[in-house]
């Protein structure tokens, strides 16, 4: 073999550290890398799954019954006198409502009277309209 060749081959010891005071301790260059992977993936994980909630809870705000029942009134006409137990107030308007039979704005809030006509008590409210 030449001298050219014996240099370019080298030995397979050349890459080791010889150093005594570092025994048992590892020179690889990727200590650290594999835990700082682990960390990035779980922050990650952590972030997505804070974006789905919020996204969940943003969609699911309008079907909260709690939401729901804080929108349904009782109203009465104020022309015909019938009552909507169960009315749905439309987001975004003001009192008169519009009447869904007769499609004229004069429903307002009714108040539950609970006396009879003679000044005793009962359980069913009579629903009134206030001047």
């Amino acid at each position: 073999m030449s001298h050219d060749l014996k240099q370019r081959a080298g030995s397979l010891a050349d890459g080791l550290d010889n150093n005594p005071a570092g025994k048992g301790q590892s020179k690889a260059k990727g200590d650290g890398k594999g835990l700082r992977v682990v960390k990035v993936i779980v922050v990650s994980l952590v972030i997505v799954g804070a974006v789905g909630f919020a996204v969940t809870s943003l969609l699911n705000a309008g079907s909260d019954p709690l939401v729901e029942a804080t929108k349904r009134r009782v109203m009465i006409d104020s022309e015909t006198g019938e009552v909507f137990e169960d009315f749905r107030m439309p987001d975004g308007q003001v009192v008169p409502f519009r009447n869904p039979k007769t499609g004229a704005m004069t429903l307002y809030p009714a108040e539950a009277c609970y006396w009879t006509s003679d000044g005793r008590a009962k359980i069913e409210p009579t629903y009134v309209l206030i001047n």
